[in-house]
């Protein structure tokens, strides 16, 4: 079941410590303001990790009218809408583009080409879209970010910093490992056991 705002904070909250709250958006009490402050820097970080399924996008994009400058020819926008985080392959025609770079908001490269295909890690902005294993990796680094602000506590904060690096992230890699493997025969050794 997927977690509502309140509850991925709540979850963050309760795992330092710190009192509840009881709705995200309109809460005046300190831990939510601290939680509505942190909440999507922290998705956009825990998000740009790993290249995520749930947060990949593919989009193709125009050249834009103005040129780089000297070292490149060509600039492309990043894609906005959905908010790009950070670009995972560019081709053209389904090769793969290897010149290329980002600076600010553009995608700078000299290879010639009126649009690319870009694959990137899209922004989350709906915590409803996370599965479990990256809500349950988010409301961990929620609670990292938060107990830094809130108690300024290093023995908290280093075993919180362990407990994502040695257990959470590595958890969450396993779960993401297994999907979208596919055989090259187009079957998987699942589906052969059960024959």
């Amino acid at each position: 079941m997927p977690l509502s705002a309140t509850q991925l904070c709540n979850m963050a909250l309760a795992r330092i410590g710190e009192m509840r709250i009881t709705n995200f958006a309109t809460d005046k009490g300190e831990q939510a303001i601290v939680c509505r402050d942190v909440f999507q820097p922290t998705l956009d970080e825990v998000i740009s990790r790993w290249n995520w399924n749930i947060a990949v996008q593919r989009l193709d994009v125009a050249v834009d009218a103005t040129a780089p400058g000297a070292e490149y020819l060509y600039r492309f926008q990043l894609p906005s809408n959905p908010y790009c985080l950070r670009v995972l392959k560019v081709t053209v025609s389904d090769t793969p583009l290897t010149d290329w770079v980002i600076e600010g908001r553009f995608l700078l490269t000299n290879g010639e080409s009126a649009e690319i295909e870009l694959k990137y890690l899209r922004r989350i902005t709906n915590p409803g879209e996370l599965p479990v294993h990256i809500s349950r990796l988010f409301w961990h680094r929620m609670a990292h970010v938060i107990s830094l602000r809130r108690s300024g506590s290093r023995t908290l904060s280093e075993e919180l910093f362990n407990e994502i690096e040695n257990k959470i992230f590595p958890e969450a890699l396993a779960i993401e490992a297994k999907e979208g493997y596919a055989d090259e025969d187009g079957e998987d050794e699942w589906i052969n056991t059960g024959r």
